[in-house]
């Protein structure tokens, strides 16, 4: 243990001397991060390690091998995603996992809470619940804003289509009743009218009725003259026709 805890303090003191490592002219182009890159150009002074220059990361910046990627208590860290991973945390760090949400949190957090287990990236557990179950109790009610105001818009938009079709079906039944076509078919319209019961009793005991075939009247056919025919013998005598002699011109 007393080697463990050199270890860290020696750590601590090469942490303090290595500098911040930059990205090459991330100072100069506003576009480019600070977050490090490897600097690749083949003229590049600061890959060449030019006085002046920002400092390139080497393994001489590192701390003691045994101490790399232990917590400052010297503990391994284990992240935690659901409330099943903390009983496998015994001399062990705990850290709060980013990819959970509100409600997986809460259920964390307050098992955590139970078993007296503090995370490494959580200050206060306590007060870090209370901000979780306002922010549910918010999302919650939104929510069911959202789901009325839905509802609303549903039965307005349901009020319309009736409003809209209630229209159609009038201007429709004046299109008709304008139409010629319309004014012929109303007098035979008029005549299929529902009949009265005691009308329609009548009807059914007429149709039950036998009914007897008068004899149909004899209808004589009118008479038509004959023609006097011309005996055939007789041939009629064609007269003589007169001829007029022609009148010669006297030549002057």
């Amino acid at each position: 243990m007393t080697d463990l805890k050199q270890k860290l303090a020696e750590r601590k003191k090469l942490k303090k001397k290595t500098p911040t490592f930059a990205r090459q002219e991330a100072h100069v182009r506003k576009r480019l991060p600070s977050s490090w890159r490897k600097p690749r150009g083949v003229h590049s002074k600061m890959r060449r390690g030019r006085a002046g220059k920002h400092a390139v990361v080497k393994i001489g910046y590192g701390g003691p091998t045994e101490v790399r990627g232990l917590t400052k208590e010297g503990l391994v860290s284990i992240t935690v995603s659901t409330a099943k991973d903390l009983a496998m945390i015994t001399g062990k760090a705990a850290i709060l996992s980013s990819t959970i949400g509100r409600r997986k949190k809460l259920q964390i957090l307050e098992a955590a809470k139970k078993s007296n287990i503090s995370f490494q990236n959580v200050k206060d557990v306590a007060a870090e619940i209370i901000k979780l179950k306002t922010a549910v109790d918010k999302q919650k009610l939104e929510k069911k804003k959202r789901f009325e105001s839905k509802k609303k818009k549903r039965k307005l938009f349901a009020k319309k289509e009736k409003k809209d079709d209630k229209k159609l079906e009038k201007e429709e039944t004046k299109a008709e009743e304008k139409s010629p076509e319309s004014k012929e078919q109303k007098p035979a319209e008029k005549k299929q009218e529902a009949k009265p019961l005691d009308a329609v009793k009548k009807t059914e005991s007429k149709e039950k009725r036998p009914v007897e075939k008068k004899p149909e009247p004899k209808v004589e056919a009118p008479k038509v003259e004959k023609k006097q025919q011309k005996p055939a013998g007789k041939v009629l005598e064609s007269k003589p026709k007169k001829v007029v002699p022609k009148v010669e011109e006297k030549r002057q």
